[in-house]
């Protein structure tokens, strides 16, 4: 399984529109990462990716999305876990 990780923090998608906007761009990733590779993706975002829930779902591959919203936006501590996966 590959995961999309969905590094857009929440307070970008509090706006309706912008939310619909944002999930109807990750379902085009996720269809375009399926396609490509022939694996399922799934779509999560940035906070419940734990390496014990990369372990249980047996994800292969990760790839990471972008995000519009600044980064002083983030508390570091909930960027931690996503960091030590990629390190």
């Amino acid at each position: 399984m590959i995961c999309y990780v969905d590094m857009e923090h929440k307070s970008a998608l509090r706006e309706p529109r912008r939310r619909t906007e944002h999930e109807a761009y990750c379902t085009k990733i996720q269809r375009k990462l399926e396609d490509t590779s022939q694996v399922a993706c799934i779509v999560q975002p940035y906070p419940a990716v734990t390496q014990a829930w990369l372990d249980s779902a047996s994800v292969q591959a990760l790839v990471l999305g972008g995000n519009a919203t600044d980064w002083s936006e983030y508390a570091e501590a909930n960027l931690w876990e996503i960091e030590a996966i990629i390190r």
